[in-house]
């Protein structure tokens, strides 16, 4: 209920506004004291502006650096799952609107627990780290190379030009042969492998969850074939997939009958 003249400064990069007012009364008690109250009030609602807008910079600065420890894997110094979850969205809609593909890529090591358990955890994640800077090395510069727990990692392979599943089946190429060369770990020499499954943007689905469901098959299919080896996905791959494991499990039960292991 107090008549006032106020002033007021937007904070920068933000929907805040440091506002200052004065009474009317005491805006008016002497002579250009109008003017006075206005310049003082305006000075001091800059004040307000920059004290606030360095503090709320802290509070960005502090949150970003939150966000990144928390989307870093400490171990390998890669992304981690939680950072693909929070941005994969966004990378969806950027490689759609640029009209250009994308190739996840699922890699996962072959025999990892037998270094663990051969060498321990701690060597294990030496060489977990060893083989996280080997695929930063072989993926190409506009590519992510990401760790989404234990011996398993994820590389979204982008595509601006040329055909996409070549260029997806180059990288895989290009990661598994990083692995070629034997690891130096507590004084041994560690060959391990790899097995990689790729699916591809928009063919093979237009969400996180395709896609990766898709790599996975693929992945585990090459599995199948005895490692080492990288599958690109195809329409049909789950219905093979099944088929196998129905085959195998009656090959299995009859090989039992005719005591033939």
């Amino acid at each position: 209920g107090i008549r006032r003249l106020a002033s007021f400064e937007q904070l920068e990069g933000t929907e805040i506004y440091a506002v200052v007012g004065l009474s009317h009364d005491e805006a008016m008690a002497g002579p250009y004291q109008e003017i006075i109250s206005d310049i003082v009030a305006a000075i001091v609602a800059i004040l307000a502006g920059v004290i606030a807008t360095i503090g709320i910079r802290k509070l960005v600065h502090s949150r970003d650096s939150i966000q990144k420890v928390a989307h870093r894997d400490v171990l390998t110094g890669l992304s981690n799952r939680q950072y693909l979850v929070d941005t994969f969205p966004q990378i969806l809609v950027a490689t759609s609107k640029a009209n250009s593909y994308l190739g996840m890529i699922f890699i996962d090591l072959d025999n990892f627990k037998l270094v663990n358990d051969t060498l321990g955890h701690s060597n294990g994640d030496l060489l977990l780290a060893a083989v996280a800077d080997r695929f930063r090395a072989a993926a190409d510069a506009q590519d992510e190379v990401i760790r989404i727990g234990g011996d398993e990692f994820i590389v979204i392979h982008r595509v601006n030009e040329g055909d996409p599943k070549d260029s997806t089946e180059k990288i895989c190429w290009k990661l598994l042969q990083a692995l070629q060369e034997p690891f130096a770990i507590a004084g041994e020499s560690i060959a391990t492998g790899a097995s990689l499954g790729a699916s591809i943007y928009p063919f093979h689905g237009k969400t996180m969850d395709e896609l990766s469901r898709k790599a996975d098959l693929a992945m585990y299919r090459g599995k199948a074939f005895g490692k080492g080896v990288y599958t690109i996905y195809y329409p049909g791959l789950e219905d093979a997939h099944a088929k196998e494991n129905l085959s195998t499990h009656s090959e299995l039960v009859g090989a039992l009958e005719r005591k033939e292991f």
